[in-house]
This record gives C-alpha cells, structure tokens and sequence, in this order.
C-alpha cells in the first residue's frame, strides 16, 4: 500500500502544525516531508512510523485503501 501523503498533511494542519514542527517532532527534514505529503516520495515503514507518532494517529490511518 501506499502512504497517503494528503491524510498526513491534513491531519497536520489539523493538529496546528507546520512542516518544521512536524519534521522537528519526528526528527526528519522538511523538503523529505513536503516530499511524502505531496506524494512524490513514500517513506520506508520506520519513518512512516515515526510520522504516524508523531501525528498521534495508526499508521493505518496514513495509507490509501486499494484502488485509489
């Protein structure tokens, strides 16, 4: 599956973070996450992980179902 980069961004700006909170929080550089949110990256599973943590959400919640 792939990660949903716009579920990540989202739920950032949710939470009222920019990217350099968000890449300072999970300890990751903030063209590498603007890279993922806008979907021209996918993280390998450890930073998925981390950025999943940082979000305070399941991983599950960052990946595009089947089909879309």
């Amino acid at each position: 599956m792939k990660t949903n980069g716009l579920a990540i961004r989202r739920k950032r700006i949710e939470d009222g973070m920019t990217l350099r909170d968000l890449s300072a929080k999970v300890g990751m550089g903030i063209d590498a996450l603007s890279l993922i949110e806008r979907g021209k990256r996918q993280p390998r599973p450890a930073t998925l992980r981390r950025i999943a943590n940082g979000l305070n959400v399941a991983v599950g919640a960052l990946l595009l179902e089947a089909g879309e």
